[in-house]
């Protein structure tokens, strides 16, 4: 479902601009093979948006190494929060979201499931909140994005 916004997201709003998801099986190996053959591509991305933390510390990892500056070379958006992006430099720009008002919104719906026996509840959808790092490029003004 996430990958799936994602696309739906960015096809709204760049129309003209293109979109690649790329999987990998989690190791670190398909991670920075995935990476690499992005990176060597004919249209190299502008922009990464990485789903998880670690794949996003991989994602660093391999572009100090190529000697590719966040976000002057390339902008990395991640999905999910950690607390070492407090760490960073610099800092992640990512998303997050209150676990205390998921907890307040899934409540009543855990109680009145255990209380009915409903076996196909409602889903229940929080919209997380960006957290704006130095990650992400202003291309107009070749600034990052705060």
């Amino acid at each position: 479902e996430s990958e799936r916004g994602f696309i739906a997201g960015m096809q709204t709003a760049t129309p003209a601009g293109k979109v690649h998801v790329v999987h990998h099986d989690r190791s670190r190996e398909s991670i920075l093979n995935a990476l690499r053959r992005l990176l060597r591509s004919a249209q190299r991305p502008t922009a990464l948006f990485v789903a998880q933390p670690v794949v996003y510390l991989s994602v660093l990892s391999l572009l100090a190494q190529q000697r590719l500056r966040i976000p002057h070379d390339l902008s990395v958006l991640c999905r999910d929060a950690d607390p070492v992006f407090r760490y960073l430099d610099p800092q992640p720009s990512h998303y997050t979201f209150s676990p205390e008002k998921f907890a307040r919104r899934m409540a009543p719906l855990v109680l009145r499931t255990l209380h009915t026996r409903e076996k196909n509840p409602e889903a229940i959808r929080c919209t997380p909140t960006y957290v704006p790092g130095d990650t992400l490029l202003n291309i107009s003004e070749t600034k990052p994005i705060r």
